[in-house]
């Protein structure tokens, strides 16, 4: 198992290069050519590297680097230059080497940091230093993306961040821990994230998980090369998240704190996950770090339910509910 990747109602897997789907389809965003729910995984596509996804929209990209998308259109999310959706993958660009997707904003990098970004418009997050265009189909080339090699976006709700070996930027609308727009400041172009506060880049970011949660969260965490985890944001007044790890709920901070060190992979949805160097798996609390299992290779977690997948000796597990309180072996493609 290469990759897992959990949303609400829906899941995929990607065992050696094949792309498996299960689960909800009403969008089509499975990608098996009809709009019918699936109960057990279904393979979808062959020469898959990556897989990326709303409750939607899917998209996938392949070994030669196309990039391929299916469900909904709405909002231009799948790229096509127009808002139908659509239940087979279709191709939507070539040379791509990163991509993501939020609500509301897709995007990807062709070659080392061409970036293009479709979708809504109202606080910039396009990046193309133009509010007077509301929403695209058709992706549209950003502007002031630093020129770096190995260059990752990573899109969230009404932002979209870029980062690479010793940058990190966004455009769109910064939330700052809050969810008032008016004292949040909106980028149009990209710009370096430590133009609106202090980001200690002591060394480079690997990985950035970010999310918004029930319409008023949001949080943002970023793994570091030395294994730190930082994050800024909000932590949830009501689902008990703690995504920042502080045990006050509705804690705001408008800068990076530290969380913990000695991480290797996150993940954010309701709470924070970290797989450390010793491949055990955590989750933030209000008490501090939760044991979840051992042996964990990856994960995957929804943004508004409480569901989290894991894989551990090339086998997929589910868990729900406050506490994890219910573990479910998923039995996976033969």
């Amino acid at each position: 198992i290469s990759q897992v990747l959990c949303r609400d109602n829906h899941s995929f897997v990607i065992i050696g290069n094949i792309l498996y789907a299960r689960g909800n389809n009403s969008f089509g965003q499975l990608g098996t050519g009809d709009n019918v729910a699936t109960l057990n995984f279904r393979d979808v596509m062959e020469n898959v590297t990556k897989v990326v996804g709303n409750n939607k929209t899917t998209l996938a990209l392949k070994e030669d680097k196309t990039l391929w998308a299916t469900g909904y259109g709405g909002n231009g999310l799948l790229g096509t230059g127009n808002n139908s959706d659509r239940n087979s993958f279709v191709m939507i660009a070539e040379n791509v080497t990163d991509v993501s997707i939020g609500d509301h904003n897709m995007g990807y990098v062709v070659g080392d940091y061409n970036v293009f970004v479709t979708g809504n418009n109202q606080f910039g997050q396009l990046g193309i230093d133009d509010l007077t265009i509301t929403q695209t189909s058709t992706p549209l080339a950003v502007v002031g993306v630093t020129s770096r090699s190995n260059t990752q976006i990573v899109i969230g709700e009404n932002i979209v961040y870029v980062y690479s070996p010793g940058s990190l930027q966004s455009a769109g609308l910064l939330y700052l821990g809050t969810s008032s727009i008016p004292d949040s400041p909106i980028n149009q172009r990209f710009a370096s994230l430590s133009a609106s506060f202090p980001l200690p880049v002591s060394g480079n970011v690997t990985s950035l998980k970010t999310t918004s949660m029930v319409g008023v969260n949001y949080s943002t965490i970023v793994l570091k090369n030395d294994g730190t985890v930082l994050g800024f944001g909000m932590n949830s007044t009501d689902l008990n998240s703690n995504a920042l790890m502080n045990n006050v709920n509705g804690f705001i901070t408008n800068d990076f704190i530290n969380i913990t060190t000695g991480v290797k992979t996150i993940e954010l949805g309701l709470r924070s996950y970290f797989i450390d160097n010793a491949n055990i798996l955590y989750s933030s609390s209000n008490s501090g770090l939760l044991y979840i299992n051992s042996n964990v290779a990856g994960i995957s977690s929804t943004n508004s339910l409480k569901i989290m997948y894991y894989t551990k000796n090339n086998e997929l597990y589910e868990k729900v509910g406050d506490g994890f309180s219910t573990l479910i072996e998923l039995p996976l493609p033969k």
